[in-house]
């Protein structure tokens, strides 16, 4: 009875989003389990289950419920359909994408066995299906994934639910790369959904702001793109504060399209704060990124010296991610040293005669190519 009441305690601690003491009363709750009734226990599962929504031991947790629950239910429970997928959750959180799609495959076998294959929690387990194909760059299976759970929120939940917007948020991320009228499609679908359910000022408006002022500027529509970009700016910086990821990746944008309308000295001080930004968070795909964008801009207005140490520094970060010399991005990189190295070589030279009194013509001419956009 104690472990019981240990057990709802820490479920009125969660749903009061007061985690620290709902993970002390579970544990309680499970140490009491164990004493009762040993390690191969439903209830032991259960609490174990509950233990695992707090991230840092939720693997360790969930792996521990669901063998528990698999011996003593049988692979074909609906509980265990229930571990699956939450632990499929987690593993994608860590990137463990591998195990992350056998979990949630396996829960979705389950699900549509015990409730049909157009229930509400197969469309959840669809689209989280479909986000790890797209982390894996598998876009095709994520975009038919997504489509399949779309279709099901539709039905189930309705054209305007948030559920229902996230699907189309996702899917436009997918197509991005293809169709762009297409994307926007989605993106502007999401959009609608949320600002009637959400209001003008929340997160997830930002998101889809952000990535249709991506769009915009892939479609040289630089005025509707800054726009959006600033909307999504102002948002994420209110909510998520000003040194958050987020914020340094609208902050990238802004840039990309301050660059695009040939306004050097803005894009370079929106580049900075995105460096500023993403140097905390050690991603160094964003950080080569950011610093790639930078040696543009530099390159662009004669600053070649510049843009060639931002230039190795982008080629540096890409190498840390584990990218080899002959991957695009690594390739792209090494070009554009060599390009600029060549230039300082030649502004030297030409500083060098000039200041020997010797004249001579030197045109030279600057082009540049964007690295990806951040979505």
């Amino acid at each position: 009875e104690i472990a019981d009441l240990h057990f709802n305690l820490g479920m009125v601690y969660n749903k009061s989003r007061k985690y620290e003491k709902a993970y002390d009363s579970y544990l309680e709750a499970l140490r009491g389990m164990k004493a009762i009734h040993g390690e191969q226990h439903e209830d032991v599962a259960r609490v174990q289950h509950h233990l695992g929504g707090r991230r840092t031991l939720a693997m360790t947790y969930y792996e521990d419920s669901l063998k528990v629950r698999v011996k003593i239910l049988g692979p074909e429970h609906v509980e265990v359909a229930r571990t699956m997928y939450n632990l499929g959750l987690v593993y994608q959180e860590n990137g463990d994408y591998k195990r992350a799609l056998e979990c949630l495959t396996g829960a979705l076998k389950v699900t549509k066995h015990h409730l049909g294959n157009a229930h509400e929690k197969v469309a959840d387990t669809q689209h989280s299906i479909g986000l790890v194909y797209q982390k894996l760059g598998k876009f095709e299976e994520s975009l038919q994934t997504y489509e399949e759970a779309l279709s099901i929120r539709r039905a189930k939940l309705g054209q305007e639910h948030t559920s229902t917007a996230t699907t189309l948020h996702n899917m436009g991320d997918v197509i991005y790369g293809g169709e762009l009228d297409k994307s926007m499609d989605c993106y502007e679908g999401a959009f609608r959904i949320r600002f009637i359910k959400l209001g003008t000022d929340h997160v997830d408006i930002a998101a889809t702001r952000n990535n249709m002022g991506v769009v915009h500027m892939k479609n040289g529509e630089n005025d509707k793109a800054m726009e959006c970009l600033e909307v999504a700016l102002r948002i994420r910086e209110t909510h998520m504060g000003k040194d958050h990821e987020k914020v340094g990746d609208t902050l990238h944008n802004i840039g990309l399209v301050h660059k695009n309308k040939k306004e050097y000295e803005r894009a370079i001080e929106c580049y900075e704060r995105a460096l500023r930004i993403r140097k905390t968070k050690n991603d160094n795909t964003k950080l080569a990124d950011t610093f790639y964008n930078m040696g543009i801009v530099y390159a662009n207005h004669g600053g070649y010296k510049v843009a060639l140490s931002h230039y190795k520094e982008a080629l540096e970060c890409y190498r840390k991610t584990g990218l080899l010399d002959d991957h695009p991005s690594v390739v792209n990189t090494l070009q554009w040293i060599k390009w600029a190295d060549r230039q300082v070589q030649k502004q030297t030279q030409k500083q060098q005669q000039e200041k020997d009194g010797q004249d001579e013509d030197a045109s030279i001419t600057t082009t540049a190519t964007t690295a990806t956009i951040t979505l």
